[in-house]
């Protein structure tokens, strides 16, 4: 008996494929069409890139806002050794021998409501902390044993009226320079103690 496939075989000159064997095509994936979900996917790709170089950018700023600084712009005392509205322990120049003063005596004048009572009085190293000392007296008895001087405030409580002095005992280098400063008015006193010798501050209220 004749098969058939044979014969169709025959008359096409070629051997038939069996169909179970057919070869499938294969995809062409370069040119597969752009998706919903693979242009979401892209845009959100996108969108994170540009997030975290915002990110990168506000990080920066912050860096360069509130990192420490080790030193400060040095700033122009003036020639009367006095500034107004200067927050206390504040730091206004990097070394000693950057400010410019000289030993100096001061008249200060308090509110009247001060009369009779006690004034605080802050003192702190304006300056680089350099091993400075001084010791406060106030009409001559001293109010404790010698301190170094630091960036922190040291208060002190001052009878009104009365004569404050300052008292240099050790340099630690570029002169021995610091701040005074009486809560009751807005003026600061910047100066420069010798060693062995004081500054001395009249105490008085206004009129």
């Amino acid at each position: 008996m004749n098969d058939p496939l044979e014969k169709k075989e025959t008359l096409s000159g070629k051997k038939a494929k069996p169909l179970g064997n057919e070869e499938p095509k294969q995809k062409d994936f370069v040119n597969l069409p752009v998706t919903r979900k693979n242009k979401r996917l892209s845009v959100q790709s996108r969108n994170k890139a540009a997030l975290f170089g915002i990110a990168l950018v506000f990080i920066g700023l912050a860096y360069f806002l509130f990192s420490p600084i080790s030193q400060v712009a040095p700033l122009k005392i003036p020639s009367n050794q006095t500034l107004e509205n200067v927050a206390e322990g504040s730091t206004l120049i990097n070394s000693d021998s950057d400010s410019g003063l000289v030993s100096k005596d001061f008249k200060v004048q308090l509110p009247k409501s001060f009369d009779g009572k006690k004034s605080r009085m802050l003192i702190w190293d304006f300056a680089a902390e350099d091993g400075d000392v001084v010791e406060v007296l106030v009409d001559g008895k001293s109010l404790g044993a010698p301190f170094m001087i630091k960036h922190k405030p040291e208060v002190f409580y001052i009878e009104v009226p009365s004569m404050l002095q300052i008292k240099g005992i050790k340099d630690g280098g570029g002169g021995i320079t610091y701040a005074v400063y009486f809560p009751g008015g807005n003026l600061t006193y910047f100066n420069l103690a010798p060693i062995e010798g004081v500054n001395s501050y009249t105490i008085t209220v206004q009129p």
